[in-house]
């Protein structure tokens, strides 16, 4: 009788254990579940800052006729990396820039908003481009503890002319859709990216615009967007797009650009980031009455 009951004391204590078990591991489950949610939360709230950044009116305020100018961001992560902006500096010239920061999520997104901040407080009237990004990569370095870096490409297009002053930060090359149809990459000086080296230097490149033509800025997750057998979309595929969109607008050229890249990806996760931006300058109403 006696070993009966020890038996069975044992068996209830067993049964008392497994279920405080079963609680606390319950009661873990719910807080992991708990703080996972309100992760989710917290970057739903991050991702809407960050993309209410990105400007999404392309007509100007108040609206120009020298140029049609659109763009997209989307980010593979909730929040991420890359960035485009466009802005007056003057009555006369349109400030532009896209740029990839080196790592994604939210420390990217971080660096992100850092550099943008820069970019559009430190641009002003007369300000060589060059000269520009030295004052926002010193910026960069001062608060950089996580030794970050963002590529990036930024110009000036003067309305009145289509004259164009560009510099670079070891960014991808832009494009040009010329007036006769042809395409051509846009060499710049490769420059060093911004946030690591406070002795780096940049050069300012001109170039031009005639009515009718445009500029296309990307980042490398359109280029380097891969499919399920692990090819990317390349350089040159990019190339044929543009060439065969060259008289499209901005609009559609970059809607063009995310659809191929959409149909390239076949379903494949999205590593990377994915940027375009694309200008159309139509110039003045001289211009366009010589063009």
């Amino acid at each position: 009788m006696l070993v009966a009951n020890a038996c069975g004391i044992a068996v209830f204590s067993m049964i008392i254990v497994n279920l405080i078990r079963e609680q606390e591991m319950q009661a873990e489950r719910d807080a992991i579940l708990q703080a996972k949610e309100r992760m989710e939360s917290e970057l739903r709230v991050a991702r809407d800052i960050q993309m209410s950044m990105i400007p999404k009116v392309f007509k100007g305020n108040p609206p120009r006729d020298e140029y049609e100018l659109y763009a997209t961001l989307r980010p593979a992560k909730e929040v991420g990396g890359d960035l485009y902006d466009f802005f007056m500096i003057d009555d006369d010239h349109l400030f532009f820039t896209v740029g990839d920061v080196s790592d994604k999520g939210v420390p990217a997104a971080l660096f992100m908003a850092m550099t943008k901040m820069l970019l559009k407080g430190l641009a002003a009237p007369g300000l060589d481009p060059a000269d520009l990004l030295a004052k926002v990569n010193a910026g960069l370095i001062e608060e950089n503890e996580n030794l970050m870096f963002v590529t990036l490409m930024c110009g000036v297009i003067d309305l009145r002319t289509g004259k164009m002053l560009l510099t670079n930060a070891g960014h991808n090359p832009p494009l040009i859709a010329r007036a006769d149809g042809s395409v051509e990459w846009l060499k710049l000086p490769a420059g060093m990216v911004l946030g690591v080296d406070p002795d780096a230097h940049y050069t300012t490149a001109e170039a031009s615009l005639a009515p009718g033509e445009m500029i296309v800025a990307y980042t490398d997750g359109v280029t380097e967007a891969m499919n399920p057998e692990h090819k990317v979309f390349s350089d040159s595929r990019l190339h044929d797009l543009v060439q065969d969109n060259s008289s499209n607008s901005a609009e559609d050229m970059v809607v063009r650009i995310n659809d191929a890249v959409t149909g390239f990806a076949d379903n494949a996760p999205q590593s990377d980031d994915i940027t375009a931006l694309a200008i159309r300058y139509t110039g003045t109403k001289t211009a366009r009455a010589a063009a």
